[in-house]
């Protein structure tokens, strides 16, 4: 399975659920706006941020982005 493989995993017979591998901890904020910000903490040291805006639209922000850079 790749690091982020798209899968069925509610059986609504649809690819639209993701699994990512390698993850030691995970972070996630709720901001004032209604977006929610994702750090996720990779084995390696190779941090990943998200930013998730409604219930379909998540997007890759940066990797190895420090804290207060993903707040900007």
């Amino acid at each position: 399975m790749d690091k982020r493989d798209r899968i069925d995993y509610d059986n609504d017979g649809k690819l639209d659920d993701v699994v990512i591998c390698g993850v030691s901890m995970f972070r996630m904020e709720a901001m004032g706006d209604g977006r929610w910000w994702i750090k996720l903490y990779r084995e390696g040291g190779k941090d990943e941020v998200f930013w998730l805006s409604g219930v379909t639209d998540a997007r890759h922000y940066s990797e190895h982005a420090s804290d207060q850079e993903a707040y900007k």
